[in-house]
């Protein structure tokens, strides 16, 4: 931990700087400091370090109350972005679908991207099928499965993502585990942390209990900087044997 601390203390190590402030936010080797991990993140992030910009995107956009600043986290979750973070397009995406971060988006909206979808705009299926699952908009879940797998078949993965996550809670379908396996998988190949993440935990659970691929995929979300990730590995070592 000594050289760890002195590698980021040097400045120009931005990785070492980034998981420093992931030790402090998640108390793992140090004492849990909301400030110090912030400070490292930010000095990362300056260093343009990706996972960093992702990082302080996310505590912005979902941190505590007192942390939370919707312009910081859009301005972030860009850099990071730029950079072909895909986490962070994902939660770019989110903020977008829920008109915030002065980012409207709507009702008045889903004329264009109707038009843009029949022009051939594979994205645009996605985003509709954010348009109808996400709160707000009183409509039938089953038309958001509808346009997701249209985008799924076009190869979008955040749809894959959705659909795994729609099945495996039954949101307007048959809760079945198997198709949600079936779209995580095929997401999580992709590189979709979300998806990553929960393939990880179904995988630690007793019934398809398989812990290489459990530490496998969580890793592999923690290493594209999800936290929820980050924190399931920290707080669950039976993974880890």
């Amino acid at each position: 931990m000594f050289w760890f601390t002195k590698a980021a203390e040097q400045g120009f190590v931005p990785n070492a700087q980034c998981l420093l402030g992931l030790l402090y936010y998640t108390g793992d080797k140090v004492a849990r400091d909301k400030t110090k991990a912030m400070s490292w993140l930010q000095k990362a992030a300056k260093l343009g370090y990706t996972n960093a910009q992702f990082f302080l995107g996310v505590m912005y956009d979902r941190g505590q109350e007192n942390l939370r600043d919707e312009n910081q986290a859009l301005y972030w979750y860009k850099k990071a972005v730029g950079q072909g973070h895909t986490s962070a397009q994902f939660y770019l995406n989110r903020m977008r679908d829920k008109g915030r971060g002065n980012l409207q988006d709507g009702r008045q909206e889903v004329v264009s991207w109707l038009k843009k979808t029949e022009q051939g705009y594979d994205d645009f299926l996605f985003y509709l099928g954010i348009t109808f699952y996400e709160e707000g908009f009183d409509l039938d879940k089953k038309q958001a499965v509808y346009w997701f797998k249209e985008a799924a078949g076009q190869g979008i993965s955040e749809a894959k993502f959705y659909l795994g996550f729609i099945y495996l809670k039954g949101i307007d379908v048959i809760r079945d585990e198997t198709q949600a396996l079936y779209w995580f998988k095929k997401a999580a190949k992709e590189g979709q942390a979300e998806a990553q993440f929960y393939l990880g935990v179904k995988y630690s659970e007793y019934a398809t209990q398989d812990k290489a691929q459990s530490l496998y995929w969580l890793q592999k979300a923690a290493e594209q900087g999800h936290i929820e990730s980050v924190e399931y590995l920290h707080h669950n070592d039976e993974v880890k044997m």
